[in-house]
């Protein structure tokens, strides 16, 4: 048989192939799917994250506030529409147990109107709009102020508690209409945002994290302890007066105002009392942080956020 002649035969045999068969033997065989892909970790929407304010804000015409004139206000800047406000986060934000939002990454905050104060009206004469924050892969997650909804801008009303500043979302309604009065008001209600105020913001829809890079990123993070640290601080008080305190059979010692002192404790629930005071009692998760605040001759347990500012106020007591 010729060359030539098989190189026909050959032709004609695979013309009368059906083309399924043609197919099947001139393409590549595809590669199955990978079903066993790793999923990402997901932030759910409006997980909140607790924020701080890194620098100050007021608004234009806040030189000509009457009820700041007499008590200057550090450390904050005039604010100008479309400025950018610096916040950081208070507490790491952890999902399966590992790190996604790090306690001290960046935040920020774009300012969106800035309305001239009256004397009569107890606001900050600013709108706010929650920008993003960033997460352990280095991305920009995006925020708003409310659990619920969508973002915008909002007026901050900012509230004086005991030991620090806590801004809450308002309305625009608010910034132009809410009135002042006398009295308890004007002490807790602040016509600024004060350096180190606290916020809540919520993430803005569900956020997909890749699991591989979130991973590599804990090494950056400690371990978290197996004990729960307790610190117990004291603001006014009897100048030279001691407080005794007894907290899960341990004695502690404030010899005079303006002290804390921290220790630690295994998981449980213990009681805690000042001198012959009614004990409270104190639930303890391992590698948790609680204050127990010493007012007057009593004991109350506050916030985190409230016993760091206390604690920012106060200098170790000796032992």
């Amino acid at each position: 048989m010729s060359t030539r002649f098989s190189a026909v035969l050959t032709l004609c045999l695979a013309c009368s192939l059906p083309s399924s068969q043609v197919s099947a033997q001139q393409a590549p065989a595809q590669q199955p799917k990978d079903s066993t892909e790793t999923p990402a970790y997901v932030i759910p929407d409006g997980t909140p994250i607790r924020l701080r304010y890194a620098e100050g804000v007021h608004s234009e015409l806040y030189k000509d506030d009457w009820l700041v004139l007499k008590r200057p206000v550090p450390q904050t800047k005039k604010a100008r529409a479309e400025d950018t406000v610096r916040l950081v986060v208070s507490d790491d934000v952890r999902i399966d147990g590992k790190v996604v939002i790090a306690r001290g990454a960046p935040a920020q905050a774009t300012i969106t109107m800035v309305q001239p104060r009256q004397p009569k009206y107890q606001n900050t004469g600013l709108l706010l709009r929650l920008d993003w924050v960033m997460d352990v892969t280095g991305e920009q997650l995006p925020l708003r102020a409310s659990p619920k909804g969508n973002p915008g801008s909002f007026s901050p009303e900012v509230i004086s508690q005991e030991g620090g500043h806590e801004v809450r979302p308002g309305t625009i309604k608010d910034a132009l209409t809410a009135g002042a009065t006398l009295g308890l008001s004007l002490i807790r209600h602040k016509a600024w945002i004060p350096t180190g105020s606290r916020m809540t913001a919520y993430v803005h829809g569900d956020v997909e994290l890749d699991r591989e890079r979130v991973d590599r990123a804990q090494v950056r993070f400690p371990a978290r302890s197996t004990l729960g640290l307790v610190t117990v601080y004291r603001l006014k008080g009897d100048a030279g007066k001691p407080a005794a305190i007894t907290c899960a059979e341990r004695q502690i010692r404030l010899s005079d105002a303006w002290q804390h002192f921290a220790f630690e404790l295994g998981p449980g629930t213990y009681s805690c009392r000042a001198g012959a005071a009614k004990p409270i009692t104190i639930t303890i998760e391992a590698g948790g942080e609680y204050y127990l605040f010493l007012r007057g001759n009593r004991l109350k347990q506050v916030t985190k956020d409230e016993g760091e500012d206390g604690v920012a106020r106060t200098t170790v007591a000796g032992q």
